[in-house]
């Protein structure tokens, strides 16, 4: 099964500032002891592990102090980080996306649906047990329904499991019966309000009109497995940390944008608005 990293809660970046922060804190706050030997070993930069035990306990209550007295320090360090990490990751996304663009983008057997010829792209990766990818199915309906000049294509990317990746290999294989059954049985898949199951899966792919014998065996082609193992590949390259994600194209890809997590629909009509500027 492959694995893929999910974004950092608030809550583990916090910790992960903190525990950074009091590395630090331990040499750059010793000068405030009124300990001499203390504030000669801060003098002297003299390495953590040459503390005596009494040394590192006064450190540590200094450091507790100023925490306690201070906490927006680690509020504002925890900003100034992600907003460093965003930006990296923001370059870094955007040279992969002009790298990879002609597969990024390619609609060639991938599931797809909207606008043919339409002039934006809109390829979202999701995973269907993804509770922020389920959110977002309407308000992409949405946006076909007010925007016909726009075509999603789907990037399955199955992070949360073998139901997961049973689901993605589902998906793709549908294709293979016509656009209409596969967008149905998508939309099921995200919109019911249950876990997913082996069972439900197939059971969901029957009610929307599927041939599920048919089904499981082009499931199991070479094509869906290659499909999968791209969509990694790309998620790999584009630096993608969770689900979902969206990655938007004019005609051309002259101009892409990169949306990372669950969105609106009004942010996705300024960004599609913006590439047709």
């Amino acid at each position: 099964m492959i694995g893929y990293p999910h974004l950092l809660t608030n809550e583990d970046m916090t910790l992960k500032i903190r525990n950074s922060f009091l590395s630090l804190m331990a040499v750059g706050v010793i000068g405030l002891a009124t300990v001499s030997n203390l504030a000669q070993a801060a003098a002297t930069a003299t390495p953590a592990a040459s503390f005596s035990a009494d040394q590192k306990t006064q450190i540590e209550q200094i450091v507790h102090d100023y925490l306690v007295t201070k906490p927006e320090v680690l509020i504002e360090a925890s900003k100034s980080l992600q907003e460093k990490q965003i930006s990296e990751a923001s370059s870094k996304a955007k040279g992969a996306i002009a790298k990879n663009a002609a597969s990024l983008f390619s609609t060639v057997n991938a599931p797809k649906f909207g606008a043919a010829n339409g002039d934006i792209t809109v390829v979202e990766f999701l995973d269907y047990q993804c509770g922020h990818c389920k959110q977002m199915s309407p308000v992409i309906a949405e946006l076909l329904k007010t925007d016909p000049k726009v075509q999603v294509v789907i990037r399955g990317l199955p992070i949360f499991g073998d139901t997961s990746k049973l689901a993605t290999k589902a998906v793709i294989a549908s294709t293979k019966q016509g656009t209409d059954k596969f967008v149905k049985f998508h939309d099921g898949l995200l919109t019911t309000p249950d876990h997913l199951t082996d069972k439900s899966i197939f059971e969901i792919a029957k009610k929307n009109g599927l041939d599920v014998d048919k089904l499981k065996k082009d499931m199991e082609s070479k094509e869906v497995a290659d499909q999968i193992a791209e969509n990694f590949r790309l998620a790999r390259e584009i630096g993608l940390m969770g689900t979902p994600a969206f990655i938007i194209g004019n005609r051309g890809y002259s101009k892409t944008e990169f949306i990372a997590g669950a969105t609106t629909n009004d942010a996705l009509t300024a960004t599609i608005a913006k590439l047709r500027s």
